[in-house]
């Protein structure tokens, strides 16, 4: 028998790839489930969540809590280890998708499944264990009842799912936001740029016919949340009616945070993804640069997977940190740094390094663009620093973007001195604290170390912006 086949958006934690596999698999026996991942560490961006929860067939969550902890945590622990999950869970429940949710038993009332998804707790003790799950048959029954579930609409909708036209973006926008209009203009600029077509919303005529028809078409909107625009209520509903959205609210004054009273409504039960996912602006370019930087994510690609094996294989390496490693290092160097690069690549999804037989830079592409773009992209680079490091053209440009990026951006630098003996570093490189990689034998210990220096620099950023 042909099992049906449904693209699922899987809500997991990534660090727990022995619970998501044995938990998956059961779904396999029903269906040939797919789903997408993302690839690299990247900002929380709500509107692209809500995107991917609309365009699937179902919804997927396992929701375990990290090994070796017997003791019940507290609640306000597993409200912190818990603050995606719900977020997701709000998602799924709005979309209205067919969905099934295993969660771990400790977690208690700190995660509530809404209906209809169906729900499945276990305990962790036998997911660790080799032997078979004791409530297997239950959770095989709600399996099978999803994909029965999924099958149903799938029928319904005559065989797929029906999608919004992808290159509409809604615009609901209140006057005491932008009363002349100018930075509405702006926007819309930016999406036609991107070939997007900008539709306003009138929110003056409320949710009639005409608004609720172009609601329907979009495929994501802008919606202004500041109390005015809230006022009309139809922030609200375009909330409830789960169509995804890019939320802002203009400041009364640059001194004065900007808050929607939505916060202290529909998205007050949420510490994760809305509050820092919120287009908070004043005036000046502030608008413009947040519009940018989110749009540029939410159309960044991502990894489809679309088998078992290729589930099985995203399960392992998912446990891996998300943060993405420049390694920035001389041709005539190769030899030495191999194991270097082999050692980050068991701690990190994705690490660049520039000759890796075309996984990091396209074949055919501009070599140059690639590298900066990759470095733009980057949580950490590792300069290897040599004489044939210092002597290359290519490797000073490389190090100049490195350190300037650093200034500019959350990049940490943890540089590695290859070799013994004295090097006439460049000024911009004089004042940075080497690792000794000489005295590293194994590959793996100068990982070990350039990774708890990079922790070591995280958590100093995190405790000053917190002063």
């Amino acid at each position: 028998m042909t099992l049906p086949t449904f693209k699922a958006f899987l809500s997991h934690r990534y660090k727990s790839p022995v619970v998501n596999q044995r938990l998956f698999d059961l779904l396999t026996a029903f269906a040939v489930v797919q789903f997408e991942v993302d690839v690299g560490n990247k900002p929380t961006n709500v509107t692209r969540l809500e995107r991917f929860v609309r365009d699937a067939d179902a919804f997927v969550g396992i929701y375990p809590l990290p090994a070796g902890d017997e003791v019940r945590p507290s609640r306000a622990a597993l409200m912190e280890e818990s603050k995606y999950f719900r977020l997701e869970l709000d998602m799924a429940a709005r979309s209205g998708k067919p969905g099934i949710v295993f969660v771990d038993m400790r977690y208690g009332n700190a995660i509530t499944v809404p209906a209809p998804l169906r729900e499945c707790r276990y305990d962790h003790r036998e997911i660790a264990n080799a032997g078979p799950l004791r409530g297997e048959a239950l959770f095989l029954e709600q399996a099978r009842g999803l994909a029965n579930d999924v099958a149903a609409v799938l029928q319904r909708l005559g065989g797929a799912a029906t999608a919004p036209n992808r290159d509409r973006v809604g615009m609901l926008w209140g006057a005491d936001a932008d009363a002349d209009g100018a930075e509405l203009e702006r926007l819309k600029e930016r999406l036609l740029n991107m070939s997007l077509e900008p539709v306003v919303l009138d929110a003056s005529r409320g949710a009639d016919g005409d608004f609720m028809q172009r609601l329907h078409g979009l495929d994501w909107m802008v919606t202004d949340i500041s109390a005015p625009a809230c006022a009309s209520g139809l922030p609200g509903f375009v909330h409830g009616r789960f169509v995804p959205q890019m939320r802002l609210v203009r400041s009364p004054s640059p001194d004065l945070p900007a808050r929607s009273p939505l916060e202290d409504g529909l998205l007050k039960g949420f510490e994760a993804g809305y509050p820092k996912d919120i287009v908070r602006w004043h005036g000046g370019d502030s608008l413009v640069d947040e519009f940018d930087q989110r749009l540029a994510v939410l159309y960044e690609p991502r990894t489809y997977i679309g088998t078992a094996a290729e589930a099985a294989k995203y399960f392992a390496g998912a446990a891996l940190r998300k943060e993405t490693v420049f390694l920035s290092y001389a041709g005539e160097d190769r030899a030495l740094v191999e194991g270097l690069a082999k050692a980050l690549r068991g701690v990190f999804q994705s690490v660049f390094d520039y000759r890796d037989d075309g996984q990091s830079i396209v074949p055919g592409s501009r070599w140059i663009d690639e590298i900066f773009t990759k470095l733009v992209g980057s949580a950490l680079a590792v300069p290897v620093v040599s004489p044939a490091y210092l002597a290359s053209p290519n490797c000073m440009h490389e190090a100049r973007e490195i350190i300037a990026t650093a200034d500019n951006r959350n990049l940490r630098v943890v540089p590695v001195k290859l070799r013994e003996g004295e090097l006439e570093l460049p000024p911009l490189m004089r004042d940075m604290q080497y690792l000794r990689g000489w005295e590293y034998p194994d590959a793996k210990l100068l990982a070990q170390r350039v990774v708890m220096a990079f922790d070591e620099l995280e958590n100093r950023a995190a405790t000053a912006a917190t002063r």
